[in-house]
C-alpha cells in the first residue's frame, strides 16, 4: 500500500493529468520511479519494546531530527518579516511610569500599567487594596518613590485616588 501511494505521489508531482491515460497510470510501478524520489519517502523501521523501552531513544532521536528538519524547511520557505512589532513596544511602553514631586509631601505617579492597576482595584475590599500594594511594589513604584525622596506618611496620587505612603519592604 505504501509503494502504491509513493507511485501515486510521484505521478501527481511529475505529470499533468492530460499527459497519461488511466491505463498508463495503472501500469506504472515502483521500478519506474527514480530512486532519489523514493528516498524522500523511505520510512525507517525501529524495533522498540514497550516492556523494556529498548529502541525508544533511537525512535525519539529520529523523530526529533525530522521535526527539526521540517521546521527548518518551513522557516526558510516562510521567511516572515514584520514591518512593525507592536506588542513588544506596547508592553515596554506600558511598563514605564513617572514619579513627580508635587511638593509638601505629595507625589503623583503616572503610567499606563500603574493607572490600569488602580482602575481595576475595588477600594472597598481590603484584600484588593493589599493586592494593589503588592503589585505596585513588584512594578517598582515603591522603590522609585523611596529613591525620589518619598517617606512614610507622604500622600501618593494615582489618577484621582490618593494613598498614604506606607512602604511594604523598604526601610524608610
Amino acid at each position: 500500500a505504501l509503494k502504491q501511494r509513493v507511485v501515486q505521489k510521484y505521478i501527481e508531482d511529475n505529470f499533468e493529468s492530460t499527459d497519461l491515460s488511466y491505463a498508463d497510470l495503472s501500469n506504472k510501478n515502483v521500478d519506474e520511479v527514480p530512486s532519489e524520489y523514493l528516498d524522500k519517502f523511505t520510512i525507517p523501521i525501529f524495533e522498540v519494546s514497550a516492556a523494556t523501552h529498548a529502541g525508544v531513544e533511537n525512535l525519539k532521536n529520529f523523530v526529533a531530527q525530522k521535526v527539526h528538519e521540517f521546521r527548518s524547511e518551513l522557516a526558510v520557505e516562510q521567511e516572515i518579516s514584520y514591518d512593525k512589532v507592536w506588542e513588544a513596544r506596547r508592553l515596554e511602553r506600558d511598563q514605564k511610569f513617572e514619579v513627580e514631586n508635587i511638593g509638601s509631601g505629595i507625589w503623583r505617579v503616572s503610567g499606563p500599567a500603574i493607572e490600569r492597576m488602580v482602575m481595576q482595584t475595588e477600594f472597598d475590599n481590603d484584600e484588593a487594596v493589599l493586592f494593589l500594594q503588592s503589585r505596585l511594589e513588584k512594578a517598582g513604584v515603591e522603590k522609585r518613590l523611596v529613591e525620589s525622596g518619598a517617606v512614610a506618611g507622604d500622600e501618593i496620587r494615582i489618577l484621582e485616588v490618593s494613598f498614604e505612603f506606607q512602604p511594604a519592604l523598604w526601610d524608610v
